[in-house]
C-alpha cells in the first residue's frame, strides 16, 4: 500500500483522502460516486442497456493499451453513427480493470452501452466484435431496462474498480480508469426521427 493510502482518513484529522485505487476506503467511496454519476447522467427515458466486457489481454504496456482501447472504442461509436442513425442515442460509460502479475499487465474493460429503442443486443455485439474478433475477447450480457441499471452498475463499477487495486503504484486517480463516449443525454426528439431507417451492415 502507498504512503498516501495509509494516511487516508488520518491526515488532517480524518478529513484526507489520497483517492488511490489501492486504497480501500477510497475505492469503496468512488464506486458509489460512479454508481451515482450513471444514475444521474446516464440513464435516460425509452433507453435500455447492455453490459459488455471486453478482454484486451495482457501487455507489458498497460497505459499504451489503455490509449490504444479508448482510441479504437471512439471510431468504433463513431463509425457506427456515421453508418446508421439508430446509433445516435447510444452511449458507452466504462471502467477498465488492471491486473498485474509476472510483470505484465491483464486488462479488462467493463461497460454499459445505451441504446434507443432500435438496437438491440445482436447490434452491439456485431458492433463490438468488428473491432475486437479474437475468440471470447468480447462478451454482451442481457438487455436490461432502467429499473435494474442500479443493480448493472454496481456490479460493472465493482468489477473493475476492486480488480485495479492491485495496480495501484502505476495508478494515480480513478480517472485514469474510466472512459466515456456518447451524450450524456438523449435526444427523444432524434429518437424519433429515426424509426423509419433500416438498419444497415456494420463494416
Amino acid at each position: 500500500m502507498t504512503p498516501e493510502a495509509l494516511d487516508c482518513g488520518v491526515g488532517w484529522n480524518g478529513r484526507y483522502r489520497c483517492g488511490s485505487p489501492g486504497c480501500d476506503r477510497c475505492r469503496k467511496r468512488q464506486i458509489r460516486r460512479e454508481c451515482r454519476a450513471v444514475l444521474k447522467g446516464f440513464d435516460a427515458p425509452d433507453c435500455r442497456f447492455v453490459p459488455v466486457t471486453i478482454r484486451l489481454g495482457a501487455t507489458a504496456n498497460a497505459q499504451g493499451a489503455i490509449t490504444q482501447f479508448r482510441s479504437d472504442l471512439r471510431n468504433r461509436f463513431n463509425l457506427c453513427r456515421q453508418l446508421s442513425r439508430w446509433w445516435f442515442s447510444a452511449a458507452i460509460w466504462g471502467w477498465i480493470a488492471v491486473e498485474e502479475g509476472a510483470g505484465r499487465f491483464e486488462i479488462t474493460a467493463h461497460a454499459i452501452v445505451r441504446i434507443g429503442p432500435l438496437l438491440g443486443q445482436a447490434d452491439v455485439r456485431e458492433a463490438m466484435t468488428r473491432t475486437w474478433d479474437k475468440p471470447d475477447q468480447i462478451e454482451v450480457g442481457s438487455v436490461v431496462g432502467r429499473i435494474d441499471l442500479p443493480a448493472l452498475a454496481r456490479i460493472m463499477v465493482g468489477q473493475a474498480l476492486t480488480a485495479s487495486s492491485q495496480w495501484h503504484l502505476s495508478l494515480q486517480d480513478f480517472r485514469s480508469l474510466r472512459f466515456r463516449y456518447g451524450g450524456a443525454t438523449v435526444s427523444m426528439r432524434r429518437v424519433a426521427q429515426v424509426c423509419r431507417e433500416p438498419m444497415p451492415t456494420l463494416f
